[in-house]
């Protein structure tokens, strides 16, 4: 059915009177398009490039920080001011005009200016140590997309200039608002500029390629066309809220449109060109050439379309905004492809190709005589006769080129982001060299009280520790608070602080939150205050900026040593996380305390840190379905199964190849700082959708011939045939991405580099030598299981079913997990081996005080008969040490650190919800053993140091045992898990685990509650907050380093993850978020 109305629509457009009719249908609606659309530039959303999901927490975290501190409302503008030779007295009068202006034009959108003339007790904050440069922060109202704002950066500038005229003072403007601003400019400027430099190379390479003056027209015409409708139909959609349009979008959809429609036009053009030297008919040829290719071009077409739409399930703006803009344009260019090309070339015929006219020839050559013509028909024959040599050599060459990649560093600069020079940039550059790196992004910590006092003056104790701990995190430079308001230490002790501002009557503190002070008092205090009480309102007034207006919310301002844009800095707010949800805890803030707290962290770093993980959610997602949909378009064309197999993976191995050359090239030979974290994902969609246009062609040009002339024969006249059409379609793709080079912009420059080196890889040595030389190798098995055993109307509704199982089960993060099935027994001791029966209560352990074990393998066997989760880990005591030590450390002091010193760990149960089991065994060796209970209960506090303890003693052995039967290993390394396939089998299992680790680590299985994702089970542990969303299923308790034991299982059909909570020795960050945490599903056993 669709081929039939394919060949429809190509006939019509081939016919005497349809050219006709179709020439002016699509000049009719160009006209009536181009003067009804509105203009598309003033349509461009550039805020999509930073969408993230509303879930994210750095998105809750800024509505949060805007609902409590309203003042915080706007974007910041850091203006630098610099003397070389230090600032003198003038260099301070210019800055202070500088100052006073900003506070004084009623024209500018100025809400806040922090300085040292504002705040003078910031002053050393401001200021550099080596007295050479000040800041001012402007906040100025109005998003990063409002022209107001954008308005008001130039007018500052320009301002900055008038006044540092004739000094040595140089001022810049950076910070966010600098930098949104360059980066507006930027991308306006290269809109014309891009489309300029596209025509004149595409001019250039078709006169070169086909000599011929209409021919080079041709095609520049068609695209023409369709990028006023393509404009036309962006700008009517994203008028109507139907989708939105970035300034990227728009640019490589111009970069697209010349790309796929001069290819389009060229696979039309060649073939044309054949069947008029066989056909004397321009009409009957031009009907033979679209039946030919029609359905490769709209197969290629097709993959293009369906691998930018599998974009729209990013959760990333960055990549679903580029979805709809970019189908809409291939789609316009296949219509055009199909109707107006072959209408516009049969209405010219032979003509077109003047002066080198193909004249009708009765007489073809022989296929023999033709193959052997040229550079293609010789290295068709080279491939065929070594086929073997053709595929193992292309293949290792792509595969050291993809070596490239290993050393390959993600880059979320925004300042790098820049190929030329700008105000914003070289004002961060004097940041970076006077100041911290991280003054220019500050991060910010918001902590909500939740309870029975959530008033932050009477826990400013508490809030000053947590403080305290942030400062310690290794790459924090600076956390000022209400209690260290210009960092360091605190100048007054939190204590005294806290009953002294507790003793200000109620409207001295409103009068000096509205700025009006003492004289706004009619209180007895107000008119003879003590010292302390003087202390009291010093220290109040400099708190009201990071204290909300109700006093339940509290914002700590983090400053970092290095650059906020690198991906040190946004590794760290992993850290960060976990440092606060220690200290909440540590300090009775933490869940079940009668007030409690929760946090978030907002800032651009923060932001970051969540793109980073929503990037890695969304390229598990798009890059099967675009190989799903690029293998379901290669099936229904090819009616095989093996072939499209092949050609997927060569795709796959071009595109790493490409990447691996695009890093290469930019970082090593360029010395840039790294590759935009997008690049990989772009390129990959780009690349094997693009890249299966010349699969598609190719590998319909070989089923053709190999049918017509034999295997050996037809595959040489297939690329004698195309060799010569896919290099000039090649050539001319790679030269119109490479044009996105000469744009001012990082991303678009990596993103050129990487998607024409793959289009010519994938034409010189995918296409030229692997691919055929796999279809010589191959032979009949090509066409596996031939083709009338793939009929298009099952193999279709096939593909899309093996596509939507592809998108669920991607997501990772996204699935939906069933309800709980009936609950899982409690442990079965293993029947050869001496057991440790410990039934677990609220209070502490139930076991038999007299056990007579020996070294060598133990089970131990758990039950859980409280109303909280426990589990049950083993430590083997150092040699020398007691339990009155070991009791000492964990209950009296409550030193965990301490403890574990004196401890070697050795596994055990561990966490099990109330009511249920595991059984471990363990090779314990011997000594005198710690059976302790680590978890956090709901008031903060661990079951250890609550008394959740006992010992007992291992002596020698006495006969070894046998180790029990195991169904596969887990491994667990420092970067992760390695699990058995087994895993995901819903049967009675036992399994090895073992610590190949340099550090302890512990495999805590839990099964995600009905509805939750990944990003609910990590922020429960970054932040634990209300019910947890999943329930323990208990795992192996912590190993030592190269410890091992055994686990039993039995998990029902669910999602399930494996996490390790033990905090990283060096940074205390929890082990899952540097990786140690694996989902997997369980599946029902077949009958």
């Amino acid at each position: 059915m669709i081929t039939f109305i394919l060949h429809a629509i190509t006939d019509f457009s081939s016919s005497r009177r349809g050219k006709f009719v179709v020439i002016m249908f699509w000049l009719l609606v160009t006209g009536a398009l181009v003067a009804t659309a509105p203009r598309l530039a003033s349509l461009y959303n550039d805020s999509l490039q930073q969408q993230m999901p509303a879930t994210a927490d750095s998105v809750a975290a800024q509505n949060l920080l805007l609902r409590a501190f309203p003042s915080s409302r706007g974007t910041p503008a850091l203006l630098v001011l610099y003397d070389p030779g230090g600032l003198n007295v003038d260099d301070r009068i210019r800055i202070r005009q500088i100052n006073d202006w900003l506070i004084t034009q009623k024209t500018l959108p100025v809400a806040t200016v922090v300085s040292a003339f504002t705040v003078p007790q910031a002053t050393a904050q401001l200021i550099s140590p080596d007295g050479t440069t000040m800041t001012i922060i402007a906040m100025l109202e109005g998003s990063v997309t409002d022209p107001a704002l954008l308005k008001a950066v130039a007018m500052i500038r320009h301002a900055l200039q008038d006044m540092t005229q004739g000094s040595s003072l140089q001022a810049y403007l950076t910070g966010p608002a600098g930098i949104i601003s360059d980066a507006t400019v930027v991308f306006g400027s290269v809109d014309v500029r891009l489309l300029l430099v596209t025509i004149s190379l595409v001019f250039v390479l078709l006169i070169v390629l086909y000599r011929s003056p209409i021919l080079t027209l041709l095609p520049l015409l068609s695209v023409g066309i369709s990028m006023q409708i393509v404009n036309a139909l962006l700008g009517f959609g994203a008028k109507a809220g139907l989708f939105a349009v970035s300034s990227m979008a728009s640019q490589i959809a111009t970069v697209l449109l010349f790309g796929a429609g001069t290819d389009y036009s060229i696979f039309i053009i060649s073939r044309f060109r054949e069947e008029l030297l066989r056909t004397q008919d321009r009409h009957q040829a031009m009907r033979r050439t679209m039946r030919a290719v029609g359905e490769a071009i709209t197969s290629s077409a097709m993959t293009v379309i369906l691998a930018l739409l599998t974009l729209l399930f990013a959760a990333l703006g960055l990549y679903s905004s580029l979805g709809p803009p970019l189908a809409i344009a291939i789609a316009v260019m296949l219509l055009a492809g199909l109707t107006l090309v072959p209408a516009l070339l049969v209405w010219l015929g032979r003509a077109a190709y003047w002066p080198f006219v193909p004249r009708y020839q009765e007489q073809q050559p022989e296929a023999a005589e033709a193959r052997a013509r040229g550079f293609w028909g010789r290295l068709g024959q080279w491939t065929v006769r070594r086929r073997r040599a053709a595929v193992v050599g292309s293949a290792l060459l792509l595969a050291v080129l993809a070596m490239g990649t290993l050393d390959a560093q993600p880059s979320f600069n925004f300042l790098s982001a820049f190929r030329v020079p700008t105000d914003s940039g070289r004002g961060y550059a004097l940041l970076q060299q006077h100041f911290p790196a991280g003054m220019l992004a500050p991060t910010t910590v918001l902590i909500q009280l939740h309870g029975a006092t959530p008033d932050a003056y009477q826990h400013l104790v508490q809030l000053d520790a947590i403080t305290a701990a942030l400062q310690k995190v290794p790459g924090v430079a600076v956390v000022r608070g209400p209690t260290r308001p210009t960092g360091g230490a605190p100048a007054v002790d939190p204590a005294a602080l806290q009953r002294n501002i507790a003793a200000l009557p109620a409207s001295l503190r409103a009068a000096i939150r509205r700025g009006q002070g003492l004289p706004a008092c009619s209180d007895s205090l107000c008119i003879r205050p003590t010292p302390d009480i003087l202390t009291a309102i010093g220290a109040y007034a400099a708190s009201v900026s990071f204290v909300s207006s109700d006093a339940t919310t509290v914002q700590l301002s983090v400053i970092f040593n290095d650059d906020p844009y690198s991906l040190p800095a946004i590794q760290r707010i992993a850290l960060l996380h976990t440092t606060l949800s220690r200290t909440l805890a540590a300090n009775g803030l933490g869940g079940g305390a009668a007030t409690s707290a929760t946090f978030h962290i907002a800032g651009q770093t923060a932001q970051l840190a969540d793109q980073l993980a929503y990037n890695r959610r969304d390229t598990l997602l798009i890059v099967p379905a675009v190989l799903v949909l690029v293998l379901l378009v290669l099936v229904l064309l090819l009616r095989s199964l093996v072939a499209p197999l092949y050609l997927l993976l060569a795709v796959t191995l071009n595109f790493l190849a490409a990447l691996g050359v695009g890093s290469f090239f930019c970082l090593r030979i360029q010395g840039q700082d790294g590759f935009n974290y997008a690049i990989p994902l772009y390129s990959f969609v780009f690349l094997v959708a693009l890249g299966a246009d010349y699969t598609i062609f190719l590998m319909s040009r070989v089923r053709e011939e190999v049918e017509r002339h034999g295997l050996e024969t037809g595959v040489i006249f297939a690329v004698s045939r195309t060799g010569g059409v896919i290099t000039s379609a090649g050539l001319i793709l790679a030269s119109t991405f490479l044009v996105l080079t000469t744009l001012p912009l990082t991303i678009l420059y990596q993103l050129g580099i990487c998607v024409a080196v793959g289009v010519l890889l994938d034409t010189f040595i995918v296409r030229g030598l692997l691919v055929p030389g796999m279809v010589a190798l191959l032979g009949r098995w090509n066409w596996w299981p031939r083709r009338r055993l793939i009929q298009a109307k099952l193999a279709l509704p096939m593909l899309l079913v093996l596509l939507a199982a592809s998108l669920v089960s991607c997501a990772g993060d996204g699935a939906q997990v069933a309800p709980v099935a009936p609950a899982r027994p409690t442990p079965a001791s293993h029947p050869s081996l001496p057991v440790i029966p410990i039934t677990a209560v609220d209070d502490g352990y139930e076991m038999p005080t007299s056990l007579n074990l020996h070294a060598g393998l133990v089970d131990i066997a758990l039950v859980n008969n409280g109303t909280q989760p426990h589990q049950a880990q083993l430590a083997r005591l150092h040699d020398g040490v007691t339990p009155s030590q070991v009791l000492d450390e964990f209950v009296t002091k409550r030193d965990q650190r301490a403890g574990f010193a004196l401890l070697t760990l050795a596994g055990g149960s561990d966490i099990v919800a109330p009511g249920y089991g595991q059984e471990t065994i363990l090779n314990l060796s011997a000594g005198e053993y710690a059976l302790l209970c680590l978890v956090v209960g709901n008031d903060g506090v661990s079951h250890v140091e609550k008394g959740m303890i006992r010992f007992f003693s291992v002596a020698a052995a006495s006969a070894p045992v046998t180790p029990p039967a195991s169904n596969g290993v887990v491994v667990m390394r420092d970067s992760g898990y390695v699990l058995p396939a087994v895993i995901s089998t819903a049967q009675a299992l036992t399994l090895r685990v073992i610590n190949q680790g340099n550090e302890p680590h512990e495999m805590n299985i839990v099964r995600l509650a009905a509805g939750k994702r990944l990003q609910d089970l990590l922020a429960f542990f970054r932040s634990p907050s209300g019910p947890p969303p999943f329930e323990e299923y208990g795992g192996m308790a912590a190993l030592a380093p190269n410890g091992s034991g055994w686990i039993k299982l039995h998990l029902e059909p669910g999602n399930y993850a494996l996490c390790s909570l033990i905090p990283d020795q060096q940074t205390g960050q929890l082990q899952l978020e540097r990786g140690m945490i694996a989902l997997f599903s369980v599946h029902t056993m077949p009958a």
